[in-house]
């Protein structure tokens, strides 16, 4: 099915109100989701297109899309979808006409996506600390980022596992 622009402008913004009225992420997109009869699904896709999308201004249209192409490929490469980095390094590559270097452009999308994890595990691990429960923050965490619960809860269980060898080396 296919949805005119004015209609994913509204959609968005009904999400936006949600949002601004104090609902969280998941049940906005499923409020909005019922009231105008789009998938929940198409819905986040739009919102993190729009909500993500760089905030210099590019003068082209066909540019405009490519970085909305990039912002998206990073979630998606956070989620460690396969093939993400290369369309990342494949549309940033179109977006600066070929100027930088492909490795480069690699190696620092690379590391942002790691900073967006240990930022993410830094507020599961925030949050496990006021709550005193882990399922808890990581269900917290997962719907505040709107990621799913069992992909943060790898990274946090592999956060600690890290953590607790690393303690063993250092008593040694």
């Amino acid at each position: 099915m296919t949805w005119t622009n004015n209609e994913r402008s509204e959609a968005i913004s009904l999400v936006q109100r949600f949002i601004d009225n104090g609902q969280g992420i998941r049940q906005a997109f499923r409020m909005a989701s019922m009231k105008m009869h789009i998938p929940y699904s198409t819905l986040s896709r739009w919102y993190y297109l729009i909500k993500e999308r760089p905030m210099e201004p590019v003068s082209e249209s066909a540019k405009k899309m490519i970085a909305i192409g990039v912002c998206y490929n990073v979630k998606e490469a956070m989620l460690s979808r396969a093939g993400a980095i290369d369309r990342i390094v494949k549309l940033y590559d179109k977006l600066t006409d070929g100027k930088e270097d492909r490795a480069s452009i690699r190696k620092h999308y690379e590391q942002d996506i790691e900073n967006r994890r240990t930022h993410i595990i830094a507020e599961v691990t925030r949050k496990h600390r006021l709550s005193g429960n882990q399922l808890i923050a990581v269900k917290a965490v997962a719907r505040e980022y709107d990621l799913p619960v069992l992909q943060v809860t790898k990274w946090y269980r592999a956060f600690k596992s890290f953590l607790k060898q690393h303690s063993k080396k250092v008593k040694k």
